[in-house]
């Protein structure tokens, strides 16, 4: 692979709000290759498994905290197939019901980058 260009480019609202970030999840979801919802259980062990509940259930959780941990991230290879191609990486974690953490991963096809980034109003970090 030497050549290849892998650099990552990361996105945040330029003003975030928690109704921002339920909307863009909510907008991508149908429009998503894949959505990965998943949690951190310690009761079960140190490793994250499929989430106990629905996407639109997780989604409802979003608070100001998590709202702070949320990003979209433009990937010029896609880490969980390693598929060619780029694609947007829309992700947030610190999603917490009592002692348990969910996380959300979407994966959206680039064409929607220009759209999604005028639409939410992100700016590059």
């Amino acid at each position: 692979m030497a050549g290849d260009s892998l650099m990552d480019f990361f996105y945040d609202l330029e003003k975030p709000t928690i109704a921002k970030v339920k909307a863009l999840f909510r907008w991508g979801y149908p429009k998503a290759i894949r959505t990965h919802v998943d949690m951190l259980d310690f009761r079960y062990g140190p490793a994250r498994r499929n989430a106990d509940k629905p996407f639109e259930e997780i989604v409802a959780l979003i608070d100001k905290r998590s709202a702070g941990f949320f990003r979209v991230i433009h990937r010029e290879k896609d880490l969980y197939t390693l598929e060619k191609g780029p694609v947007l990486e829309v992700g947030i974690r610190d999603i917490m019901v009592g002692d348990v953490e969910y996380f959300i991963f979407m994966f959206l096809p680039i064409e929607l980058k220009d759209k999604l980034l005028a639409k939410y109003e992100f700016c590059q970090l």
